[in-house]
């Protein structure tokens, strides 16, 4: 499964989940946030069933490997993934999504990041290595892309993404 978190389904990211889908021979279910209803965390709203959160925590269920990808935002992920980790304490509160929290325990949780900076900003993959480490899901590390000035990517990122979906392409 690869969520895609950019703001822009068609912008670099979309593209690069579209390549992800692409390589692991089109076995991944891929989810683009800024294309589903996808409502910011309320306590008060805990149990609701007015978007498509609950859709993609089931999604998340049916799959062994967990692929977040999202745009370096002023040194975060996007707005709109973070909307999303936001929503992960519904998992915790809303009786009904309790037990699906559970089941996360286990699965393989990656992250590729898109940004134009040399490295991956410190501290980036935290958020998700700890998100990671609270389910008991088997954290697997990030793969940064930088972009650089344009598009198309460079023959040293399309490599790094052939190889990173070859890996999980072999273990769905």
């Amino acid at each position: 499964m690869i969520i895609n978190g950019s703001a822009r389904v068609d912008g670099n990211a979309g593209s690069i989940t579209s390549l992800l889908v692409a390589r692991t021979g089109d076995h991944a279910r891929r989810i683009d946030l800024a294309s589903v209803a996808l409502r910011s965390f309320a306590y008060d709203k805990i149990d609701r069933d007015d978007d498509d959160f609950r859709a993609i925590i089931d999604h998340m269920i049916e799959s062994r490997e967990i692929v977040l990808v999202t745009p370096v935002y002023w040194y975060a992920m996007s707005g709109t993934m973070k909307t999303f980790f936001d929503r992960l304490t519904d998992v915790l509160l809303d009786p009904i999504l309790r037990p699906a929290g559970r089941r996360l325990a286990g699965k393989h949780l990656h992250l590729v990041a898109i940004g134009n900076d040399p490295a991956l900003p410190d501290g980036f993959e935290v958020p998700v290595a700890q998100t990671a480490a609270y389910f008991k899901m088997e954290w697997r590390g990030s793969l940064y892309i930088r972009l650089g000035d344009d598009w198309p990517l460079d023959s040293a990122s399309l490599d790094a993404i052939e190889a990173f979906a070859g890996r999980l392409a072999a273990k769905t």
